[in-house]
């Protein structure tokens, strides 16, 4: 066995004391990467929170948009009921039977549906169904939206129909009575009509006084306006004009791009509110315009 100096055993206590000293730092060390790396998940838990939040809040938003996009995407549909319906009266067996309605929408969302015609010609009764699409959302703009239709209950046989529209699910209403005749010819019209395109009403003028102006375009070199009927009835919102053409002869050709005309004609006072124009033009088809009269 070997004896140690005193100086030598000096030597290895200060050696051995290095070496603790040394494990106790490395051991530090080692704690304190360990803490570091706590830290470091806190951190990246924190940091993937806020993520989640984030990424939360832009979800809700998009789901928002989302959602607002599809009311735009698939509209409600809505049944409207008119605020007015205008019956001609001048219809025959061979003629296609117009309906004309109008009223308006509460506010900018709304756009026109469909129409549909149900005619049972056993009972005499002509039903009606309009519709809207609501576009609902927040950012409806609030006004007043108009509209006025024309629909269309086809070849009817002769007879008094009652004219029902409905105003609910299961709820129609009544709104009036058309007079279909038996025809008396079997051409489409009774007489050759002028092409009128826009029709306007003058309630007072100091030649004319009230009255009418018609404007179309012939179709034929030939073809002027003959004269013009107008039948009123007092207890009726519909006037209805028969603007008769006459065909002169001689070196007549077609038209195609329409010869431009202007015709008057003479018509009582409209009462005040609301009245329908209803001009028959060729084919079978009319000019149908809604004046309101203050």
């Amino acid at each position: 066995m070997k004896v140690m100096s005193p100086n030598m055993k000096l030597a290895h206590k200060v050696s051995l004391l290095r070496d603790s000293m040394t494990q106790r730092q490395t051991q530090m060390s080692l704690n304190l990467s360990v803490f570091g790396t706590d830290y470091a998940m806190v951190l990246a838990i924190t940091k993937w929170e806020g993520t989640m939040k984030f990424i939360s809040i832009i979800t809700l938003i998009v789901l928002t948009g989302l959602t607002a996009h599809s009311n735009i995407n698939n509209p409600k549909l809505k049944i409207t009921a008119p605020k007015g319906v205008y019956l001609p009266q001048g219809f025959d067996s061979n003629d296609n039977v117009e309906i004309i309605f109008d009223g308006y929408y509460s506010n900018a969302c709304f756009r026109a549906g469909l129409s549909t015609v149900h005619v049972d010609q056993e009972l005499q009764k002509i039903y009606v169904s309009d519709s809207s699409l609501y576009y609902g959302h927040d950012f409806c703009a609030a006004v007043i939206v108009p509209y006025s239709k024309v629909t269309d209950a086809g070849i009817l046989k002769p007879g008094h129909y009652s004219v029902l529209f409905q105003h609910s699910r299961e709820n129609f209403v009544e709104s009036g009575y058309m007079q279909v005749v038996r025809a008396t010819t079997e051409n489409k019209d009774d007489h050759l009509y002028a092409n009128v395109e826009k029709i306007r009403y003058i309630a007072s003028h100091p030649e004319h006084g009230p009255h009418l102006v018609l404007n179309g375009s012939h179709t034929n070199t030939c073809q002027k306006v003959d004269y013009i009927n107008v039948n009123q009835n007092p207890e009726s919102n519909v006037v209805e004009v028969l603007p008769i053409a006459l065909m002169e002869r001689g070196g007549c050709e077609h038209a195609p791009n329409g010869i431009p005309f202007e015709a008057i004609a003479q018509i009582d006072e409209l009462p005040p509110g609301k009245h329908l124009i209803h001009t028959r033009i060729l084919n079978g088809r009319s000019t149908n315009e809604i004046v309101t009269v203050y």
